[in-house]
């Protein structure tokens, strides 16, 4: 979870962070400088932040609020990193390429600084910064899946598992990419894989889903650390 993602998940500290801003004199750290250049150009999230002020407990709307504002924090921290901002500026460019607007586009990254966050097993206080990075650079690859490529991609994946021997292929196919990109293409989570052994049970063909993920690595629609992040939930192993 990124430092800054992390330090305003709390609404006291959040509406602080507001409070300071407007007054006079008072400094803000790079953190705070973040979420309150976040919140300026989200009028309406801030306002949904102080409908929680004084409350014993969050309304959704306002939940919703401190977690949108803390990752759009966490993303313009991590564009001050040298190594992150060339990738996030590819990645943005491919999703405007993509035909999304700014807006849009930096939602879709937010989601990213979330899946980090929350998708696995990981220390909460680590941010995982490789994993983050390399999720960013297969964002073209990934954006830019069509029905044209999707069902490409599909035909060229039964061919290789034919020649392979692997089973039910198809299948394996459509549940993953109905799960991962039924509505827009997005990067292979392991919730979209958890969702694609439910289509397939009973007997799973966990080894095909397995050599489906490698091919999809070749096809630079993910990395290595989020390929084997992938590989572990599936657990080959177990069963097969």
């Amino acid at each position: 979870m990124h430092p800054v993602f992390a330090r305003f998940l709390s609404l006291e500290r959040a509406l602080d962070t507001l409070d300071r801003s407007c007054e006079d004199g008072l400094a803000l750290d790079g953190a705070q400088a973040a979420f309150v250049d976040a919140a300026g150009a989200s009028p309406e999230l801030v306002s949904a932040l102080e409908s929680g002020r004084g409350q014993a407990r969050l309304s959704e709307e306002a939940q919703h609020a401190l977690l949108s504002l803390a990752a759009q924090a966490a993303l313009r921290a991590l564009s001050r990193v040298p190594e992150v901002f060339p990738k996030l500026a590819a990645a943005e460019a491919a999703l405007g390429a993509a035909g999304a607007t700014p807006e849009q586009a930096e939602a879709y990254l937010c989601a990213l600084v979330l899946e980090e966050a929350f998708d696995g097993d990981e220390d909460l206080e680590h941010f995982d910064q490789p994993f983050f990075e390399e999720t960013l650079g297969s964002l073209p690859a990934v954006v830019g899946l069509t029905n044209e490529r999707v069902a490409k991609l599909r035909s060229d994946w039964v061919n290789h598992a034919l020649r392979e021997k692997l089973i039910r292929p198809e299948k394996s196919a459509d549940a993953l990419f109905e799960a991962a990109w039924a509505e827009g293409p997005e990067p292979i989570t392991a919730e979209h894989l958890l969702t694609a052994l439910d289509a397939l049970e009973p007997a799973a063909p966990r080894g095909t889903l397995a050599a489906l993920l490698h091919f999809l690595n070749t096809q630079h629609l993910l990395g290595e650390v989020r390929l084997q992040r992938l590989l572990d939930l599936l657990s080959v192993g177990r069963a097969v």
